[in-house]
């Protein structure tokens, strides 16, 4: 099925499917880059996970973590969710994975989370707070060697 063509006569259901992705295409354009100036496709956000440097500046996202002025990892699950209300919020910057398409500030499973908007510094294993605006949900990152492993809703 293509969004492309509607033709007469289709199922209310086939209509319905169609719209659906439209919608989605939709939101994923609207958390993406092209919109409010952010980084072209190729540039900042898509490049190597280990080239930081050059001048770049990574997509930053809200984190959430116990820690006042820094990302401090939660050891579990239930710590990164309770700090979503409870602790505080700190930028981290992410590049993300070739095969994740749902915008450079969407953090997606192997995408890489940096504390520096250079992408020096890998966040250290654990777990972090995360609010997803797109699905309106609470949701803890776990990071293993600076790269998300899962994402879990709270």
């Amino acid at each position: 099925m293509s969004v492309n063509n509607i033709d007469n006569g289709e199922l209310n259901s086939s209509i319905r499917e169609k719209l659906n992705e439209l919608i989605t295409i939709a939101n994923h354009y609207s958390a993406s880059a092209f919109v409010g100036g952010g980084a072209e496709p190729g540039g900042a956000g898509g490049e190597d996970p280990g080239a930081g440097g050059g001048g770049a500046t990574l997509d930053s996202i809200s984190l959430y973590s116990s820690g006042v002025a820094t990302l401090n990892a939660e050891t579990t699950s239930i710590d990164a969710c309770n700090s979503i209300s409870t602790g505080t919020t700190n930028l981290g910057y992410i590049t993300k994975d070739a095969g994740n398409m749902n915008g450079t500030s969407v953090p997606e499973v192997n995408d890489f989370l940096y504390s520096d908007n250079a992408g020096t510094y890998a966040l250290s294993d654990g777990y972090y707070g995360f609010y997803d605006m797109m699905t309106m949900s609470n949701k803890s990152i776990q990071v293993g060697a600076g790269m998300i492993t899962s994402i879990a809703s709270c």
